[in-house]
């Protein structure tokens, strides 16, 4: 309900406040990588998924969940390439 009306930050804290107590509720990690997806937190996204993927490797979900980490993937290597050529060309 927090997420879909966008109160990002409560509904990342419920989210990691679940996983303290239930570490292997993998939906939680999807959770988290849907609002970090919403904030543009590509870092984030790869590591929420990498842990889901731990969790749940071979379910239908994890097939949208890799497309979506190697997007995340992509997204920061781009960045960093980025970063390089301005570093280079002050």
């Amino acid at each position: 309900m927090l997420y879909t009306t966008s109160r990002l930050a409560e509904a990342e804290r419920c989210a990691r406040q679940t996983l303290v107590s239930k570490p292997d509720f993998a939906e939680a990690y999807l959770l988290l990588a849907e609002i970090h997806l919403r904030q543009s937190n590509a870092s984030a996204v790869v590591e929420d998924l990498d842990a889901y993927l731990k969790l749940d490797p071979d379910s239908p979900r994890s097939v949208r969940a890799r497309s979506v980490r190697e997007d995340a993937q992509r997204a920061l290597l781009q960045r960093d390439a980025n970063a390089v050529v301005a570093a280079a060309n002050p």
